[in-house]
């Protein structure tokens, strides 16, 4: 038996799917807040707008965080800080 797409639901509205956006990129949203999302996207112009324009924000850094790269000193100095910080690998 297949799922059904889960419906938009009445409760995400625009200032939802505007609190939920950055998590939504990152992939941390789960299943539900993302078929949410993504449905609400595709009904209401200004928030797919809003998707679209924060996707490729997102892509935009990410390339120049490439080209860019961080120094060993940047790198070691934020690895440095993260040490001892509850949950981080770094630990």
């Amino acid at each position: 038996m297949h799922a059904s797409p889960t419906p938009p639901s009445p409760q995400f509205d625009c200032d939802v799917f505007t609190a939920t956006l950055d998590t939504l990129l990152d992939g941390e949203s789960d299943a539900v807040t993302t078929a949410r999302a993504e449905a609400h996207a595709r009904t209401c112009r200004p928030c797919g707008q809003r998707l679209a324009a924060a996707g490729r924000y997102k892509q935009a850094m990410r390339r120049l965080g490439e080209r860019l790269g961080a120094s060993d000193a940047l790198r070691d100095a934020v690895l440095g800080t993260l040490r001892g910080v509850r949950g981080s690998p770094t630990r």
